[in-house]
């Protein structure tokens, strides 16, 4: 999984600002703190709330109850960061297929998350660590090629922010840490997907917006007055995927349209193998598999 817990528990250092929430801008406040709906325990700082259930998805909030405590803080999400040109991403000198060269520009860390796809370059790219760059001189970050069928040597093009790769893929990026078990899982979710197996991801990564829509909104209208909330978990077709999980509420309120458009990108069909369930996990289910996630 991403351990986005622990990685980004290192935030509490970065530059102090008013946390961000669902559908409003970044300096209005969230309303009333707390919620009476269910949740269950997870040690000593989590809970996970009873489920948001969208078509196929069913979403459990992720919520820290000591997050008043924190002070806040503020990371700017590589996809915002691209595009106002705050961050660029060019390949390293000579080109390699395992590092891209990231230089922030402004003044705030960039947050980077393990399953970011940066599209162009030699070839497209995702990120297999979760990471912060901060101001100043150029970061490489080590990344797994998405795009089995292109190796541009002759171009210098940059890059612009791709999404980000759905959790299946994301899961072996994390697991097996190779390139070529990267390359296999891209193959598969194309072909699902009736896209060439050695095309780009985001050849096979086309997302309605109204999925997303659908998902962002049932979220808000059940916790925009909780600014507890620090990630997600979803189960689709009554099966779990990785926990979305991060150190501060403001970092999953501006980075949590990604995260709902890399599930509504998955293909729906397990290639795994397994069967799927039409029966909603409770709360309890999700709990359970978040800790032994996070025991992992």
């Amino acid at each position: 999984m991403v351990r986005s817990l622990t990685v980004l528990a290192a935030l509490a250092l970065a530059t102090p600002a008013a946390a961000g929430s669902w559908g409003k801008e970044a300096e209005s406040t969230w309303g009333k703190a707390g919620n009476t709906v269910g949740e269950v325990a997870v040690g000593k700082r989590l809970s996970v709330g009873d489920p948001v259930v969208v078509g196929q998805m069913a979403l459990y909030p992720v919520i820290d109850r000591d997050a008043s405590a924190r002070p806040d803080l503020q990371a700017v999400p590589l996809a915002r960061a691209m595009a106002t040109g705050q961050l660029e991403v060019r390949e390293v000198a000579g080109g390699v297929v395992s590092q891209v060269a990231m230089i922030n520009h402004g003044d705030e860390p960039v947050l980077v998350m393990q399953g970011d796809l940066v599209d162009g370059g030699r070839q497209d790219r995702v990120v297999t660590r979760s990471l912060l760059v901060a101001s100043g001189q150029p970061m490489r970050v080590p990344v797994h090629c998405v795009e089995k069928g292109r190796w541009d040597a002759n171009t210098d093009a940059g890059f612009a922010y791709g999404g980000r790769v759905d959790p299946v893929v994301r899961g072996v990026v994390q697991r097996a840490a190779s390139q070529d078990a990267t390359w296999d899982a891209v193959a598969r979710a194309n072909t699902a997907k009736g896209v060439d197996g050695s095309a780009s991801w985001l050849e096979g990564a086309g997302v309605d917006p109204r999925k997303v829509a659908a998902l962002e909104g049932a979220l808000r209208q059940r916790f925009e007055d909780d600014k507890r909330v620090v990630g997600v978990m979803v189960a689709r077709n009554g099966r779990f995927h990785q926990p979305e999980v991060y150190g501060h509420p403001a970092l999953f309120a501006q980075d949590r349209i990604n995260v709902l458009r890399s599930h509504v990108a998955m293909t729906s069909t397990p290639m795994d193998g397994a069967v799927a369930s039409a029966e909603v996990p409770s709360a309890h289910d999700a709990a359970a598999f978040l800790q032994r996630t996070l025991a992992d």
